[in-house]
């Protein structure tokens, strides 16, 4: 259809609109509008939506009550009762002196474990091992399917040195799948008697039979015959082990039978060879070391001890062994590097002033002795520095200056009076006055050996080096 016969027809519609009657024609047209109005907005049905029907939720069955029988209720004594509620109302206030008494009474009279429990927390965490021990024996007595309790029992007989009894609890603990440490219990052993030692060692033998290739069983026990004096048996125990893995502790235990049979270079032989890759245990290095400077080669201990400073630049340890090697070559300025270090890093620092005040003697520089001698700590080089100072101080002629600081350090540490007087009786023994020096003597007898005296007033620092101990000390010990 074209535009003008669009045009006719409107005008034919409006006409007819016009010719209509007014009432007709607005009714007309509101029925018209109501139309297209309809038809623009024409409803869209709604999809049905399912509704889901409503669950009813099902009542939970009832619990089954307890039978009585079947948990079986001890009931506390009435001064029991009271105990507990006092131990807890001291705990609440912090009066765990009171609290870890009153608790130790009610396991004793009650061997109830959960009780027990209790009071060995707490007098683990007071640091009352007497007390601990007693309740933690009840406490495996009563509940001895419990590990902790076990263990805890294995732990307070090891420390309080009753090692026979201790070997059921740690039977016990490996049976429930626990860690039992024979290892550490071996080691424990090694200081017993005799007499004791071989019930020890007869006990781990007995619990290899029910245990056979138990390699903890198997490692204690080779410790045990080792120190024993059955060094074969041991050594081909050590050797069993290695079959299965090279372990730390196993290289060492068969390095220290070699030592013990003579075989030194066949120990350091093998140590040689366990540490010669790229990165070796530490303690079989150091532990290689310390021997190769027992036997002399000072060149070959220095290459393991730097090898060793690599991988940890400020270890105090190695530092000082590298410082003691250095001294025993005559090289104090390679010791003076080594104890500076160890000065630095806090190091064993009092070692290293002592050692550092040796060296400024030697290069005749008081002033700089004193000050590094003055600084030496409180350990084993305290009484040698002690008597460095006074010698140097009497030597410069301030011999009441010198007298002094050894009367002043009498007062002030008590422990250290005895030889404290040798140091000076030495001193005026050595400078011509012998009835004064019998004097003091005489007043204030000595205890210890002329050996310990020759140590302690030694003035040569290398000869210290012997006195005080070989480079190794403090370091992988045979155990």
């Amino acid at each position: 259809m074209n535009a003008s016969n669009k045009k006719v027809n409107n005008i034919r519609r409006s006409s007819f609109l016009r010719t209509l009657p007014e009432p007709r024609r607005f009714c007309l047209l509101s029925i018209l509008v109501a139309l297209l109005a309809g038809c623009s907005t024409a409803p869209v049905e709604p999809e049905p939506v399912s509704t889901p029907e409503p669950t009813v939720a099902k009542p939970a069955p009832p619990k089954p009550r307890p039978d009585p029988d079947d948990y079986p209720v001890a009931p506390f004594p009435g001064d029991s009762l009271y105990e507990l509620l006092v131990a807890e109302v001291a705990g609440y206030r912090s009066r765990y002196d009171i609290a870890l008494d009153k608790y130790v009474d009610a396991v004793v009279e009650t061997r109830d474990p959960g009780v027990a429990a209790r009071a060995t927390g707490l007098a683990l965490y007071l640091k009352k091992y007497a007390e601990a021990l007693e309740t933690a024996l009840i406490w495996a007595e009563v509940d001895p399917e419990n590990v902790t309790a076990r263990r805890h029992a294995v732990d307070l007989l090891l420390r309080a040195g009753k090692l026979e009894p201790a070997i059921g609890h740690m039977e016990a603990v490996k049976q429930l799948g626990g860690k039992a440490s024979f290892d550490v219990f071996a080691y424990r052993a090694v200081d017993l008697a005799p007499k004791q030692r071989a019930a020890v060692l007869a006990a781990i033998t007995e619990m290899l039979d029910r245990h056979p290739g138990d390699e903890q069983l198997l490692f204690s026990r080779a410790v045990l015959l080792e120190h024993s004096g059955q060094l074969p048996e041991a050594l081909a125990i050590a050797e069993e082990l290695l079959t299965v893995s090279e372990k730390p502790n196993v290289i060492v235990l068969k390095t220290r039978i070699l030592g013990a049979m003579q075989r030194e270079d066949d120990a350091i032989a093998y140590l040689t060879g366990i540490v010669t890759v790229p990165q070796p245990d530490r303690r079989l290095q150091l532990l290689l070391a310390r021997m190769l400077f027992e036997e002399g080669d000072l060149e070959a201990a220095k290459v393991q001890y730097n090898n060793a400073l690599n991988v940890s630049p400020n270890d105090g340890d190695v530092l000082f062994a590298l410082a003691l090697i250095a001294l025993e070559q005559g090289d104090d300025l390679q010791a003076q590097e080594h104890l500076e270090r160890m000065v630095r890093w806090n190091r064993r620092s009092g070692e290293a002033h002592y050692y550092l005040g040796g060296i400024a003697e030697r290069r005749s520089d008081t002033t700089a002795a004193l000050q590094e001698y003055v600084q030496a700590g409180e350990g084993y080089e305290f009484i040698p520095a002690q008597a460095r100072i006074a010698s140097l101080l009497a030597n410069d002629g301030l011999w009441e200056e010198a007298r002094a600081h050894l009367d002043n350090l009498r007062t002030q540490k008590p422990e250290h009076r005895q030889q404290l007087i040798l140091i000076e009786a030495q001193l005026l023994a050595d400078r011509g006055q012998e009835q004064e020096a019998s004097g003091l003597s005489w007043r204030n007898p000595p205890t210890g050996t002329r050996k310990r005296r020759v140590a302690l007033l030694q003035g040569d620092d290398r000869s210290e080096i012997r006195a005080v101990g070989h480079p190794g000390s403090g370091f992988a010990q045979s155990h």
